[in-house]
């Protein structure tokens, strides 16, 4: 090709077009890699309904679900709901937390996949979602912290930074 802007259009029978300008340039190799093109015709499950953020584990084969209430559902007590799914089997699991009028504001996996932070409006607790029955405890130490994760090597600990120290 010669040098300059060229339109490049992908076609294949049942998929959607891929298009995209190259700019070629004299005496220069340019490529065109990791082309992915959609089937036209793809169809779509839904897994849950009424979900407002998912928050998939590190594993890749789990999630946890978070439901924000709606206003009249506010107005009974609903707490935003929390619920597990394995992205393998579908099987889901309901976790019960008392956040009342509280939104779900972050969710952090540990690496093992095992733990969780919430972060309900600068509130944190401790999520264990895969125990018998899940558990689900305060950390009032973390109010106000900053930069909130479990250490990579080890989930019973984490990190924080708190008054611009750093603290495990």
């Amino acid at each position: 090709l010669l040098p300059g802007t060229h339109a490049i259009v992908i076609q294949k029978n049942g998929y959607h077009d891929y298009q995209k300008n190259l700019l070629v340039k004299e005496r220069e190799v340019t490529k065109l890699e990791h082309v992915i093109l959609i089937k036209k015709d793809t169809h779509f499950n839904a897994l849950e309904n009424n979900v407002d953020n998912f928050y998939v584990a590190p594993n890749n084969k789990n999630a946890l679900l978070a439901t924000i209430p709606t206003q009249n559902q506010l107005n009974e007590n609903a707490y935003p709901a929390l619920q597990t799914i394995n992205l393998v089997t579908l099987q889901k699991k309901n976790i019960t937390t008392n956040f009342t009028n509280q939104t779900v504001s972050n969710i952090t996996w540990s690496e093992d996949s095992n733990k969780v932070l919430v972060n309900v409006e600068g509130n944190y607790y401790l999520l264990e979602p895969f125990l018998q029955k899940p558990k689900l405890n305060p950390l009032p130490f973390l109010i106000g912290a900053k930069e909130v994760s479990f250490n990579p090597i080890n989930s019973n600990q984490i990190f924080f930074i708190k008054n611009k120290s750093l603290y495990r």
